[in-house]
């Protein structure tokens, strides 16, 4: 797995690369987690270069999100290949994300904190 970042405007972009699974799984918590306590209230994860996601992937989503959420700030989620999309939906997780098919509409909906 890779871990990149950009901003978008004020949206900090966490772009995950290759496989979200158990061995990269607390390093994607940790550097999602780190930018929240850092001060970022706008967060976007790009999936658009992920193959899969684990459920301990799926874990590592859930904590940023919620720690973002008691932050006041918004978490979004953006690139969702089919595949990965049908295991957000069958988790029930597209109903607890703001989900979006690119970037740029991420970018387009709304303010961002």
């Amino acid at each position: 797995m890779q871990i990149t970042e950009q901003r978008a405007g004020p949206i900090v972009v966490i772009a995950v690369a290759g496989r979200l699974d158990h061995a990269g799984a607390g390093t994607f918590q940790d550097h999602t987690v780190k930018h929240i306590k850092d001060g970022v209230r706008s967060m976007v994860v790009d999936f658009t270069g992920t193959v899969f996601v684990a459920s301990m992937g799926i874990r590592a989503i859930i904590g940023p999100a919620q720690e973002m959420m008691r932050a006041g700030g918004r978490f979004g989620i953006t690139g969702l290949s089919p595949d990965l999309r049908r295991l957000f939906e069958i988790s029930g997780l597209l109903k607890v994300f703001n989900t979006y098919p690119t970037l740029a509409d991420a970018v387009a909906d709304g303010v961002w904190v």
